[in-house]
């Protein structure tokens, strides 16, 4: 390993949430060591929004002012550092990084229940509820080269320490959910195997965790459930005259066990999948993929049942609505793809189908449960399907320091019966076009996201988010660099919302914004 230090530190802030960060990280190496350090400190007030939060006037609480959204304020701090051994043959690495985020959950509250005609509540320290979490986790890596026919051995071990505290705005604790976890991977490559067939090449493995989860207070919503899972996974790639075939196929071991009165789950899913790749033309590459996976529900989609603030929804899983018997999602996805690249013209047409047998999903209803609506998982047969268009310009050939690029993207869903599924993205339209030199760089892009109405949750309007960017890079001395940077965020200042989120008929996108920071690095 060459000795060195190198280290980088950037200042910035954003307009419309007020929003200031500090970041810097350092990397280096001494002897055969090789160390990391990186951290960030970031907080924001709440966000600057075209109009006002809530979508729905009707739904409007009175008290709600235009141009604000309550209780979008966070402040966040991560840690990370590492330190690995590095040898000709391989290396061996730990590391450990630090994360604490308190932000605000905007959007309705639940609505208060009234006892004796008062409502009991504290003063107020937020304009809503709002999250509290801290997580450490630590990691072990590791690889070394044995050059036999088992050519690489490849470890990962992780411990994950995680808590979050949902917390009403007088301060109340509603429920504190616990996460302890541990993740192990082992997995080898062989040398390529020459046959008839082509080269062969491939790894093989097994990756086992368990996580231990609780949720605790007057509303934890999901019970304390151990979850232990065994996988075991084999990938091989066949370099044939023109092309590439892989083949993948892994199974996974999978229990579920609650502390209640719900049934254990405790099943195998099977899954494969084939692809190949391969020149049909000079600069044309086309791709195909077929893949049929098997995937467990999780805990909350089985054993759910209460209120869930981080969502705005009483979230009942599978087995808690009275479910007898509880199926696996069977995914049956193929997807194919053109690509062609040339000098001055690069394209990439794609699409896709999967069929999705038992797709478990949630979404509210009108139904209103300790002052949220009831939102019942649900099993249903679907499908979804979709298309990819990119076409990329460069003007001057290669090297072109100007830039255009097009391109659109399609997502359809629908469950059986032609019934409409929840929180599907819309069809998006979008161009940038960009310059780009040693020193400067700048590009302006706009995206036009259609109107979503085939969609079971909240329909969303048609919006262009328009964005800019600028960057201009200083040496001022020998390994020593500054970039000077300047982002601009929906410049047209839209109503916009994603309808992928579930709270999208009470949270907007920010408004107009720029962003404004300077980066130094040390090589």
């Amino acid at each position: 390993v060459e000795g060195g230090i190198s280290a980088a530190l950037e200042l910035r802030g954003d307009t419309a949430a007020e929003e200031r960060a500090i970041a810097g990280r350092i990397d280096g190496s001494v002897g055969g060591l090789a160390f990391h350090l990186d951290g960030v400190s970031r907080d924001n007030e709440d966000i600057d929004i075209p109009g006002f939060g809530t979508a729905d006037e009707d739904e409007r609480p009175d008290e709600e002012e235009s141009g604000t959204l309550l209780n979008s304020f966070g402040d966040s701090v991560t840690f990370a550092g590492g330190v690995s051994a590095v040898g000709e043959r391989g290396f061996i690495g730990v590391s450990v990084s630090y994360f604490e985020n308190v932000y605000g959950l905007p959007g309705p509250e639940e609505e208060e229940e009234e006892e004796g005609g008062e409502e009991e509540e504290g003063p107020l320290i937020a304009d809503g509820p709002f999250i509290d979490l801290e997580q450490i986790r630590y990691d072990l890596r590791g690889e070394y080269e044995f050059g036999g026919f088992i050519d690489t051995a490849r470890i990962r071990f992780g411990l994950n320490d995680y808590e979050h505290s949902e917390i009403e705005p007088n301060g109340e604790v509603a429920t504190l959910f616990e996460n302890d976890a541990w993740e192990g991977r082992v997995e080898f490559t062989h040398t390529p195997l020459e046959t008839v067939l082509g080269s062969f090449r491939g790894a093989f493995g097994v990756q086992v965790s368990d996580r231990d989860f609780s949720a605790v207070g007057e509303e934890a919503f999901i019970p304390p459930t151990d979850t232990t899972s065994v996988g075991i996974f084999l990938l091989e790639e066949i370099d044939f005259k023109g092309g590439i075939f892989e083949i993948g196929a892994r199974i996974d071991f999978l229990e579920h066990t609650p502390e209640a009165d719900f049934a254990e789950y405790d099943e195998t899913a099977y899954s494969f999948a084939l692809g190949s790749k391969w020149s049909v033309a000079p600069n044309t590459v086309f791709d195909i993929n077929y893949a049929r996976s098997e995937r467990h529900p999780d805990a909350a989609e089985l054993y759910s049942d209460g209120a869930h603030l981080a969502t705005a929804l009483f979230e009942v899983g599978l087995l808690a609505a009275g479910a007898t018997d509880v199926n696996q999602e069977v995914s049956n996805n193929i997807d194919v793809a053109l690509h062609y690249q040339t000098d001055y013209l690069s394209l990439r047409l794609g699409a896709f189908y999967n069929n999705i047998a038992d797709y478990t999903f949630r979404e509210g209803s009108d139904v209103i449960e300790d002052g949220l609506p009831l939102a019942v998982y649900q099993q249903l047969d679907s499908e979804f399907f979709g298309y990819e268009a990119e076409v990329e310009f460069a003007f001057t050939g290669a090297d072109s320091p100007w830039r255009l690029r097009l391109f659109s993207d399609l997502v359809g869903a629908r469950g059986e019966g032609r019934v409409d599924l929840p929180r599907v993205p819309p069809t998006r339209v979008g161009g940038r076009l960009s310059y780009a030199s040693s020193r400067f760089s700048a590009g302006v892009s706009a995206v036009h996201h259609l109107d979503q109405e085939e969609i079971s949750t909240f329909e969303t309007d048609s919006f262009t988010l328009v964005d800019v960017n600028l960057n201009y890079k200083v040496g001022l001395a020998k390994g020593l660099v500054w970039d000077v940077f300047v982002r601009g965020s929906n410049l047209a200042d839209e109503d916009a919302r994603r309808a992928t989120s579930f709270r999208a008929a009470f949270v907007p996108l920010a408004g107009a914004s720029f962003h404004v920071g300077v980066r130094g690095s040390f090589n």
